[in-house]
């Protein structure tokens, strides 16, 4: 028996069966033109670059309907397949990107046209990024709204809630350490974090933190030491999950995304692992691939129902599309 047919192989099987007689009559090629059409924008899933074909066969339909309807021609029939058919189109515009290989590749084919602003469908990439501008921008609104709400409740937590002399001083030592590794007060920061561990000693991410600031500090057998500890107390894909974190925090970019990337190979579905992961590639300048570790993390992050991070990963997801692109010189 054979293998399964792939998607480009239901693709061709349904065009030759759609083919029939060649048409003679202008309308009977515009009915024939707007059934490859159906096929081709119904199954465009897992065909790669056999989309690109869509925009000039879309302008060829449009181009007969006008042609008949000049010629003093019924084609309302014909135009309200057209209509479905861009309105199919419209709504896969994403799907129709991806598989035909970006932005960069409907632009280079349409320079090859040179397709007026009317006919949107060679222009979906700029409407694919405009809406996705305009919903992170609406997210970025949102998650400002989740911030303020966030500051509120610190203070009436701090005002009101902490009973416990012990829960308030690690509350206010986790911003004292906050402010220390924002200084690059290393030294400071590893005081707090003993501190922290101190109090409890079953949290994975004190221990963690402290490896790599006694690991930054060249202090190698402290460092394992902490490592070590961390590592007792938790799961692998939770334990590299904190230590791209805690990089991070330092800075280090580098270390930092090669954490992250074990991360995700343990904990596949760990929104926060991606998250990581993308804020690694942000640092290092690799928007793309940040975008795409967003994305990802946005996607688990809904499906888990965490709603914080998914606004917080949005707004970052907000800035880096606002950004200027980085000019690349052909070769």
């Amino acid at each position: 028996m054979g293998g399964a047919e792939t998607p480009r192989e239901r693709l061709a099987r349904l065009l030759e069966a759609a083919a029939g007689q060649a048409p003679h009559t202008p309308a009977e090629r515009l009915r024939a033109l707007l059934t490859e059409l159906e096929i081709r924008v119904a199954n465009m899933k897992g065909v790669g670059a056999e989309v690109l074909s869509i925009p000039p066969l879309l302008d060829r339909a449009v181009d007969l309907v006008e042609q008949l309807r000049a010629d003093g021609v019924d084609v309302q029939p014909e135009e309200t397949r057209l209509e479905n058919v861009l309105n199919q189109f419209r709504r896969k515009a994403p799907l129709f990107l991806r598989e035909a290989g970006g932005a960069r590749a409907l632009a280079k084919l349409r320079a090859q046209h040179h397709p007026p602003r009317e006919r949107w469908w060679w222009y979906v990439d700029e409407l694919v990024a405009q809406e996705r501008r305009q919903r992170l921008l609406r997210w970025a609104k949102m998650a400002a709204g989740i911030l303020l709400l966030l500051v509120l409740a610190y203070f009436f937590i701090q005002s009101r809630l902490p009973k416990d002399p012990r829960v308030r001083r690690m509350v206010d030592l986790q911003m004292a350490l906050d402010s220390a590794v924002a200084e690059q007060n290393w030294p400071e920061a590893v005081r707090i974090l003993e501190e922290l561990r101190t109090l409890d000693p079953t949290d994975p991410s004190y221990a963690v933190e402290l490896g790599v600031l006694y690991e930054h500090l060249g202090e190698k057998e402290k460092a394992r030491e902490a490592f070590d500890a961390a590592r007792a107390l938790t799961d692998e894909g939770t334990y590299y999950k904190l230590r791209a974190m805690a990089y991070l925090h330092v800075g280090d970019a580098k270390k930092a995304l090669r954490e992250a990337q074990q991360a995700v190979r343990l904990r596949p579905d760990d929104a926060e692992a991606y998250f990581y992961l993308g804020n690694a590639y942000e640092l290092l300048s690799d928007v793309p691939h940040a975008l795409e570790a967003y994305e990802k993390a946005s996607e688990l992050a809904q499906a888990q129902g965490q709603e914080q991070l998914y606004a917080v990963i949005r707004v970052r997801m907000a800035y880096l599309l606002q950004r200027p692109p980085v000019e690349t010189k052909e070769p």
